[in-house]
């Protein structure tokens, strides 16, 4: 939705990079698509004050990623992690106004709601401080709702600041995942951590080294940049391993 006389192909560009990512045999989800087919309303998984998904639309595409990451290797969480009636959603009414909601006002864009998608079962996850915290106290940060900021995605600050590990190992997937990506990973990378043996993340813009990707020896490599920065991306096939430069 821009304004009279903008235009913006920031969809058709993605559709041509998704086309040319398929003719190289790299595996692309179209989350977009995905909720089409869904029968997804796509405004009802973006704040409207801000320009990132929310956390439902996050694990929405948790969800997918670990079906298709089970199709590619055979390999799955345990079904408490991915079974989304496992899951409740506590939303707080009227709590967030986003980055560019700061910026138009409150009386322009009014103030969203801000889902959380919390686990129903008990988690114990161990944090590098030695620590052990539940998903709900470390993933999602819910002290910030304590001091009632309006910037959403503060809420998430937890989510990368502190490293924790899954200490029920049994229950994930033997399978390392290497994210390659931005501030939409933020309110996905704890479902992800939480599922799989193996998480890591890296900001693609700031000085992506494919060596590194390498050197980590992930099974899995999600490159998932926001698509307003996409056709900055070059791809590399590397061996078995895509990665990014």
């Amino acid at each position: 939705q821009m304004p009279a006389g903008e235009d913006d192909f920031r969809n058709e560009n993605v559709d041509r990079v998704i086309e040319g990512l398929k003719e190289y045999d790299i595996p692309v989800i179209d989350i977009r698509q995905e909720m089409k087919e869904d029968g997804l309303d796509l405004y009802d998984y973006m704040f409207a004050t801000d320009h990132h998904w929310t956390v439902p639309a996050a694990f929405y595409t948790y969800l997918k990623l670990t079906d298709y990451i089970e199709e590619m290797t055979g390999l799955a969480p345990d079904p408490l992690y991915t079974n989304a009636d496992n899951y409740s959603v506590v939303n707080h009414e009227g709590w967030s106004l986003g980055s560019i909601g700061q910026r138009t006002g409150r009386y322009f864009t009014g103030v969203d709601d801000f889902e959380l998608v919390l686990p129903d079962f008990d988690t114990s996850l161990l944090a590098d401080d030695g620590n052990v915290y539940s998903f709900s106290e470390i993933a999602m940060g819910l002290d910030a709702f304590q001091t009632k900021q309006l910037d959403g995605y503060q809420v998430y600050d937890h989510a990368f600041s502190v490293q924790w590990k899954n200490t029920d190992v049994e229950r994930q997937a033997p399978v390392n995942i290497y994210m390659v990506s931005d501030s939409y990973a933020e309110a996905l990378g704890p479902y992800l951590n939480l599922a799989y043996s193996g998480y890591a993340f890296q900001q693609w813009h700031k000085f992506l080294d494919a060596q590194k990707v390498l050197e980590a020896s992930p099974d899995i490599v999600i490159l998932m940049p926001y698509n307003y920065d996409i056709s900055s991306l070059y791809y590399k096939a590397i061996g078995d391993t895509k990665v990014a430069y």
